[in-house]
C-alpha cells in the first residue's frame, strides 16, 4: 500500500521555532490527560499516533492543532514525541489546516501546494475516501507536470500513488498505465536495480488484478 508513499515531503517548506509538548507524569490508565495543556477538560482526549503509549498518547483535539500550527511545519504529519505519523480524522484535520495555511503563502501551481495536497489525499485514503484521494492526487500530478515537466521523480512518486487509488477503485487498466510510467522514470533516474525502481516494481507484485 501506498498511502504513506511521499515520506519523502515531510521537510519544513517554512520553518520556525516550535514549541515542545509537555511529557506527563505517570498517572492510572483510567484518568488520562492531554500531555500538552496537563488537563482534561470538557473536550475528548484522542491518542492521534500509534507510537506514544501510557501517559503521553493522549491529546485533545484542538491542542495537537495549536501545536501543528506553532511549527508551521505544514508537510509533517508526524508526532515529534514517537516520529510515527498521526492517523485518522486528527491527521486529516491537520492536512486540511495545512493546506489552507500554504495556499495563504503560496501560489496554487506550486510545487509544494503539490505536496499538500498529496499527503492531505493519503489522509483521505486512510479514512477510505478512495475516489476523493484519487482526485486529490490527480491535481497534485498536474501541478508536478507543469512545474517539474512529465519525467521527473517527483512526478514519479505522485504516479505510483495515484495508481494505489485506482487499484483500490478497481481502475486495473489505468494503475497499470501508471505504475509504467512511474518505473520508467525511476529505471532512467536511478539505475534498473535501485531501490526507487525496486519499490515500483513491488507495487506491480501487489496490484489486485493482473492487465
Amino acid at each position: 500500500d501506498l498511502h504513506s508513499f511521499p515520506t519523502r515531503r515531510s521537510s519544513d517548506l517554512i520553518g520556525n521555532a516550535e514549541l515542545q509538548p509537555y511529557m506527563a507524569p505517570s498517572m492510572a490508565a483510567d484518568s488520562p490527560i492531554c500531555r500538552f495543556c496537563l488537563d482534561t477538560t470538557d473536550e475528548d482526549l484522542i491518542s492521534p499516533c500509534a507510537g506514544c503509549r501510557g501517559s503521553s498518547a493522549f491529546v485533545h483535539a484542538s491542542c495537537l492543532s495549536r501545536f501543528y500550527r506553532s511549527r508551521k511545519r505544514w508537510c509533517d504529519l508526524s508526532c515529534p514525541t514517537c516520529k510515527h505519523q498521526y492517523t485518522g480524522i486528527a491527521a486529516l484535520n491537520l492536512a486540511q489546516i495545512g493546506l489552507t495555511e500554504m495556499r495563504s503563502t503560496h501560489d496554487e501551481e506550486d510545487p509544494a501546494i503539490a505536496v499538500m495536497l498529496s499527503h492531505l489525499a493519503n489522509c483521505y485514503g486512510y479514512l477510505g475516501h478512495t475516489a476523493l484521494r484519487q482526485k486529490l492526487l490527480e491535481r497534485a500530478l498536474q501541478i508536478e507536470e507543469n512545474a517539474y515537466g512529465p519525467n521527473h521523480p517527483e512526478v514519479a512518486i505522485t504516479l505510483a500513488n495515484l495508481a494505489s487509488a485506482c487499484n483500490d477503485l478497481a481502475e486495473y487498466a489505468k494503475q497499470r498505465n501508471l505504475l509504467c510510467r512511474a518505473l520508467h522514470i525511476q529505471e532512467r533516474e536511478h539505475g534498473p536495480d535501485s531501490p526507487e525502481a525496486a519499490v515500483i516494481l513491488i507495487c506491480f507484485a501487489d496490484r489486485k488484478s493482473v492487465v
